[in-house]
């Protein structure tokens, strides 16, 4: 695609020393956004953020009111009170106040957003992405995966992935 990518293993995932926390991932991503933009010098306009499953909270975090290329999301959640109940840990709700809420986050995303989601993941439903695109702004583009799961998108299905990805980075590069 003709395009650099810097992947980012958030604190205490992956070799990523550190303990996880909200806040702490969403300093790692800040420091990533900073590193690209400050010392690998990309323009705003070219910067595209991608984010998956837990990473969404990040990306979209990111993404809020910044002028960048546009923002893609794989099988984000919508926020912690509805994740602890799609894993069966809905009595916990009331102690997770507003965590990693994507669906309100999305509000202040004013850039093109590419969402896919999987329509058989059963750790993220895609009802929770579906929550999110509803919640964002135009331009907004929505790829339902037949079949998908959570962690099979980009083997499986990475035709349909690949494809959704491509097309949505041309479309936002060049806006018609």
């Amino acid at each position: 695609m003709g395009t650099s990518v810097l992947a980012v293993s958030y604190r205490g995932y992956a070799k990523s020393r550190g303990k996880p926390s909200e806040a702490g991932i969403y300093n790692d991503g800040k420091a990533a956004f900073h590193y690209v933009q400050k010392t690998v010098k990309t323009p705003l306009k070219n910067m595209f953020i991608l984010g998956r499953s837990i990473g969404t909270t990040v990306a979209i975090d990111l993404a809020q009111n910044k002028a960048i290329g546009g923002l893609i999301l794989i099988s984000p959640l919508s926020n912690a009170r509805d994740q602890a109940s799609a894993i069966g840990l809905g009595f916990t709700a009331p102690f997770v106040g507003n965590a990693f809420n994507n669906d309100t986050k999305i509000k202040k995303v004013k850039i093109p957003l590419l969402i896919i989601h999987g329509d058989k993941d059963k750790i993220i439903p895609i009802e929770f992405g579906q929550k999110v695109f509803r919640a964002a702004n135009a331009p907004k583009f929505f790829q339902k995966i037949q079949g998908g799961g959570h962690n099979d998108l980009s083997g499986t299905y990475k035709t349909i992935f690949f494809s959704a990805i491509f097309e949505f980075y041309n479309r936002a590069r060049r806006p018609e």
